[in-house]
């Protein structure tokens, strides 16, 4: 691996080299801490600095914690822009559904987000629904009605799908034969094929929408903007949707992996759904890993 020189982070008195990879992965709060006269590393990581410091600096904290700080859900609930019904013509899109199995009371339920994508590449959530109470048919349809078809709702490049248990069947059906083929799942336990963070797809997608959130990059409508929409019962979906990530929690053990999750008798799935189309985001319509090349060199 290639090598970048910089001081040693714990006695700046000395040169050393650090894998160019690591340094790439580094979050830019760390390399501000670290190398606080090298500018040129301040660049954006991949991870984020609990994922960092557990994996490449052997820094382990127990015990469960909010997933978000009060910056970082100050961040989150600060946009400016309005929600909307449909998409707009010379707009990118990328959605994120979280299928479940249940519609009893107090059960989880399907969710589907829909994020704005900007030139700049920030992503702002401009639509979000709740299928409770519908059964997998007619959430089958109400997802073609949104994203597929000669007219959609929603003209999405990508849409990522919860792949897991009961989710299986459905993204089968909505990619052979309802011809969603913009769609992919993603099992949440399967291994991370994207980055090769060596952590599990949940702990990515979801360090990856922290990041972006805690940079500025990822928005909700802020609650100004809803309330001037005056309608009682979607403000009420709004506090759920931001209340999700308010209580979300997550306990940092001695592997990548996190455990990240509600708190007994919460909800999820908008989180989920969020961070799905945030992946969908960076990584739609891409190959997950490099493939390999041949070539012939000739003197």
């Amino acid at each position: 691996m290639d090598a970048t020189y910089l001081p040693d982070y714990k006695d700046p008195t000395k040169i050393r080299p650090y894998s160019s990879y690591v340094i790439k992965l580094m979050p830019k709060a760390l390399k501000q801490e670290y190398f606080p006269n090298n500018p040129e590393v301040w660049t954006e990581g991949e991870m984020s600095v609990e994922d960092f410091k557990t994996q490449y600096m052997l820094e382990f904290v127990d015990g469960a914690d909010q997933f978000l700080s009060s910056d970082e859900f100050n961040n989150l609930t600060s946009g400016d822009f309005k929600w909307i019904t449909k998409g707009e013509h010379n707009e990118k899109y990328v959605a994120g559904i979280d299928f479940a199995g249940s519609s009893s009371d107090g059960g989880d339920f399907t969710h589907i987000s829909v994020l704005r994508v900007l030139p700049d590449g920030r992503r702002q959530k401009v639509f979000g629904m709740d299928m409770r109470g519908k059964d997998y048919n007619a959430q089958r349809l109400e997802i073609v009605a949104l994203f597929g078809g000669p007219r959609p709702r929603f003209k999405v490049d990508s849409i990522f799908c919860d792949y897991t248990g009961c989710g299986r069947p459905i993204v089968d059906i909505l990619k052979n034969q309802d011809g969603l083929r913009q769609l992919e799942g993603i099992i949440f336990n399967a291994a991370d094929t994207y980055t090769r963070s060596g952590m599990n797809m949940k702990n990515i997608m979801f360090a990856k929408i922290r990041n972006e959130i805690s940079a500025g990059r990822f928005q909700y409508p802020s609650k100004d903007e809803i309330n001037k929409m005056g309608d009682p019962d979607f403000i009420g979906f709004y506090h759920k949707m931001v209340g999700e990530w308010k209580d979300l929690e997550q306990e940092v053990r001695m592997g990548v992996n996190k455990r990240i999750e509600a708190p007994n008798g919460g909800h999820d799935d908008v989180c989920c759904a969020d961070a799905l189309a945030n992946f969908a985001a960076e990584f739609g319509n891409k190959n997950r890993l490099p493939k390999p090349t041949t070539g012939r060199m000739y003197r």
